[in-house]
């Protein structure tokens, strides 16, 4: 083979290395981010809730079927802030390190139904959550607790 030749063999093996490592890394971009499952969104969502991020965890939510839910629980962490901020840094940190821990997950057409608990010391929360995917991404429209 003549060395032209190699060298055009060459540049073309690396130009179509170059675009499939692009459509590679540009996958999921669309939307700015990379597609995640129900147990993703869960997860950021409980996560948010737990730092007190209240308009990021409506980010990952039905907003007209859980807004009642998470305007509950900043009304609690606010009146906790108000009586003892620090008991509220405490309950924070606990909740910031709990462990999100997906039990079982059942499908059902666009919905997903994820059983999962919240994990802290000895203390087991158990809880489900109903999702659906909305414009691509998984929103979650109720929690319920399972205890």
């Amino acid at each position: 083979m003549s060395r032209r030749l190699k060298f055009f063999v060459f540049i073309i093996g690396a130009a179509a290395g170059a675009i499939i490592a692009i459509m590679l890394l540009s996958k999921g971009r669309g939307t700015g981010s990379v597609e995640t499952g129900p147990e993703d969104t869960l997860e950021s969502f409980c996560k948010a809730m737990a730092e007190g991020e209240f308009e990021r965890a409506m980010q990952f939510c039905d907003t007209l079927t859980m807004k009642e839910h998470v305007l509950e629980y900043h009304q609690a962490w606010n009146a906790m802030q108000e009586k003892d901020s620090s008991a509220l840094a405490i309950a924070s940190e606990m909740l910031e390190n709990a462990g999100i821990v997906i039990k079982q997950m059942t499908k059902d057409g666009n919905t997903r139904e994820v059983h999962y608990t919240i994990e802290v010391g000895d203390v087991i929360i158990k809880k489900a959550a109903s999702m659906r995917k909305e414009e691509g991404e998984w929103k979650i429209e109720r929690i319920i607790d399972k205890n």
